[in-house]
């Protein structure tokens, strides 16, 4: 294993000097100064009360965008599946044995007044 050299070992020192100079001053300035804990103390209240409110707001941005994209996605397929039930080359049909018990089940799912979500046509 290597030693440090001697000059790199007197900066360490150096440095730890400092760094131990620096801490005692700032640990006596917090003991003596009540302003600097009240600032202190006000910076960091009011930095942790912004992160929670930023949080929440972020949140509630995210939400609304989210339910803003389901709307509109389904007010799109809704408006299409308007258009196309409208088109006089279209023929509607009953949909299969199999699926007309999901149809069923969706449209009770989704309560009395909806209208089921697939709608089985072909175009005559």
């Amino acid at each position: 294993m290597r030693r440090v050299p001697l000059g790199i070992q007197r900066g360490l020192f150096t440095g730890r000097r400092w760094e131990r100079r620096i801490v005692a001053q700032v640990r006596s300035r917090w003991h003596r100064s009540l302003q600097l804990r009240v600032v202190s103390t006000t910076l960091v209240l009011s930095a942790l009360v912004i992160a929670v409110l930023g949080f929440f707001l972020v949140q509630s941005i995210a939400e609304g965008l989210l339910n803003s994209a389901q709307s509109t996605d389904r007010n799109q397929v809704q408006n299409g599946a308007s258009f196309a039930l409208n088109q006089p080359s279209l023929r509607v049909l009953d949909p299969p044995n199999g699926q007309s018990d999901a149809l069923s089940i969706a449209t009770a799912c989704r309560g009395p007044a909806a209208r089921p979500a697939v709608t089985w046509c072909s175009s005559s």
